[in-house]
């Protein structure tokens, strides 16, 4: 393949593509600059090629098929499924993001490059809002195709609940629409689209359902009520009974657990806590009740910081995203458990202190998240869809991501990210429930029969063949790992 150069690449597609091959020293982690996951078996592709329009990205579809190639397209680049090879034509969609909101018929039409800050304040603007990532460097496409996890659904339902149709190039080389009122096999393709992972196509635009901000009762500027309270080791355990009484908080309230190193300029920086967030999507009198506990007396005695407050709905993404500078080695260990007792998340607390006590100021970026799902208001809401996003009856997310660590130290934090499964998922498997994942989190080599039924992957391999009949796309529940690992 080194026969590919960048001249004889781009002689081949309209000049309206830009096309640049890796050079002598670059790796994986340089040359797909917008790529944060740098785990895994990843080799250099042997191009990346930008388009400009749809014809560009025929063109490019069309030339690997052509040659025997595969196509690797990437929106925002936060995926950890993702392998490359020096077989691989790496498509960068940069350029397809634009953002169409129809007030009328609510909903948010948006190109296949488009990030989640792309699309928020568009939507905002318009008073709307819809079920988008919790970080605005997240691409749009890329939460759809693996299910979406998002602020609001425990009402709203994963973000792929809210598609409404898609235009994709398949792997002939053909663009087609799908649709939730497609028949046949292409509305088996839409359903395939909700949360079944990449490789069926590349994805030029998605259109979904938006939200008039008005139902959700806000105050003024749409503030979303919430609160943080931070806990030291010492009172892990306070924080394993907030854990159990946010898992049973109402479908209209979101809480995140993390286990993280106190960042400096914070009360005991350095050192392991637990920090618990809540936000209820709702008026602020009804968030004053069901922060009720977490702003009790007991439980403000044995915090470091209990912080009532708010967010603007337009604003909601940015403090999280201060957090997610692009750091070496990037990893991500994802599960979702039916059960997660605040007894087994005071010992996925120990762990991490642990962890902590080992490697010190080698670790700062390392962290745990837990969050209760609402299985009971997905489960709801997924009535009458046909949407490939499984394990809907999952109750709780756990994702750990071992962040910025210098190579000594990275298998010490992938052996962490694997005690933490081991625990978390102790209650699961005690009761003989299969070990699950989600899509948009899981990692290289993941057991696809964690993401998928054996049935959908069957029904996924028949489709492949009718879909992509010259294999351009790769797909690890059809594919397997081996090849594309090399």
């Amino acid at each position: 393949m080194a026969a590919y150069t960048a001249s004889r690449i781009q002689s081949a597609l309209p000049s309206s593509c830009s096309v640049s091959t890796p050079g002598e020293n670059d790796t994986v982690y340089s040359f797909l600059s917008t790529r944060w996951m740098t785990m895994g078996p990843s080799t250099l592709p042997i191009a990346t090629v930008v388009p400009s329009t749809k014809e560009d990205v025929v063109a490019v579809v069309r030339y690997a098929a052509a040659y025997g190639m595969k196509v690797l397209p990437q929106c925002g680049g936060c995926g950890g499924l993702v392998v490359t090879n020096n077989k691989t034509i790496h498509l960068d969609m940069g350029r397809f993001r634009s953002v169409d909101v129809d007030v009328v018929s609510q909903t948010v039409t948006f190109g296949g490059g488009t990030l989640t800050k792309d699309l928020q304040p568009a939507v905002t603007e318009k008073g709307f809002y819809t079920g988008w990532p919790n970080l605005g460097v997240v691409g749009m496409v890329g939460n759809i195709l693996g299910g979406g996890i998002n602020l609001f659904q425990g009402t709203k339902g994963h973000t792929c609940d809210n598609l409404v149709s898609a235009q994709l190039v398949t792997g002939t080389g053909d663009i087609i629409e799908v649709s939730e009122t497609s028949t046949g096999s292409e509305r088996e393709l839409f359903n395939q689209l909700k949360g079944a992972g990449a490789g069926f196509g590349v994805v030029l635009s998605m259109t979904m359902l938006i939200y008039p901000t008005a139902e959700l009762g806000l105050a003024g500027n749409s503030k979303i009520p919430d609160i943080m309270v931070m806990f030291s080791r010492d009172n892990f355990d306070a924080a394993a009974e907030l854990w159990e009484v946010a898992s049973r908080s109402p479908a209209c309230m979101t809480a995140g657990f993390v286990l993280m190193a106190a960042p400096r300029g914070m009360p005991n920086a350095g050192q392991p806590v637990v920090m618990a967030q809540a936000s209820y999507l709702g008026p602020q009198a009804d968030a004053d009740e069901a922060f009720a506990y977490w702003k009790d007396t007991a439980v403000a005695e044995r915090a470091i910081t209990v912080k009532p407050g708010s967010f603007e709905l337009t604003r909601m993404n940015m403090q999280r995203d201060a957090m997610m500078t692009k750091g070496s080695n990037m990893d991500c260990y994802n599960c979702l458990v039916k059960e997660l007792s605040g007894a087994t998340f005071l010992r996925a607390a120990n762990r991490f202190a642990e962890f902590v006590d080992a490697y010190g100021p080698n670790i700062t970026r390392c962290m745990t998240a837990l969050h209760p799902m609402h299985a009971d208001a997905l489960m709801k809401v997924s009535e009458g869809q046909e949407s490939w996003m499984c394990h809907r009856d999952r109750n709780f997310m756990v994702q750990t991501v071992p962040w910025d660590l210098a190579d000594e130290y990275v298998e010490a934090g992938r052996q962490y990210g694997r005690d933490i499964l081991e625990i978390v998922r102790s209650e699961d498997s005690s009761k003989g429930t299969p070990n699950a994942i989600l899509a948009g989190n899981a990692r290289v080599e993941a057991d696809m029969t964690e993401i998928l039924t054996p049935e959908k992957i069957e029904i996924m391999k028949k489709r492949k063949q009718q879909w992509d009949p010259h294999g351009v796309f790769w797909n690890p529940a059809v594919d397997g790992w081996a090849d594309q690992a090399k």
